[in-house]
């Protein structure tokens, strides 16, 4: 099936959906004034049946099921099939047409503003740690740094922390 073939079927479809769905009071209203009855029968000559079995039409469509009642049932599994073919062809086109959020995508977080100066990254929160005028990013090891040390930390005390020594402050 190709597109124009997948279009015009779509299309045929919704039309005979809105046709449906445009009298279905009327439908429902038909199918209630006929549920419980008998549907005409033709005589078909035998009125004399097994022992068990119904003997006249009348009897024999009496013990079958209402038809208005079947066709109101296969209605409603044909509603709901609708339903989840339209909802499968929705979740198709949403997964297919629908661009991924890819901003900031393959980036790293933002990381230390002190590490970054020795080639180092760490995660980083915004903070105005100690005394600081304004709020920078800066790992938890710089955070603490300012916090005991009333400063930033120098590059070269960034550097000996890179490559696990103790930082003494100065």
């Amino acid at each position: 099936m190709g597109k124009s073939d997948t279009r015009r079927a779509i299309a045929e479809a919704i039309e005979l959906n809105r046709t449906v769905y445009a009298d279905l009071d009327l439908l429902y209203r038909r199918l209630a004034e006929f549920e419980g009855t008998i549907s005409a029968a033709r005589y078909d000559g035998q009125t004399s049946s097994a022992p068990g079995n119904a003997s006249s039409p009348t009897e024999r469509h009496a013990f079958r099921h209402d038809p208005a009642a079947q066709a109101r049932r296969r209605l409603e599994r044909l509603a709901q099939a609708l339903y989840a073919n339209a909802a499968e062809a929705h979740r198709l086109y949403l997964f297919w047409t629908t661009e991924p959020d890819r901003a900031g995508a393959g980036e790293p977080a933002p990381g230390c503003e002190i590490l970054a100066q020795v080639g180092v990254w760490a995660p980083a929160t915004r903070t105005k740690a100690g005394n600081l005028p304004e709020a920078r990013m800066l790992s938890r090891w710089a955070a603490d740094f300012v916090r005991r040390n009333g400063r930033l930390p120098t590059k070269a005390e960034a550097e000996a922390h890179a490559q696990g020594r103790k930082v003494r402050a100065a």
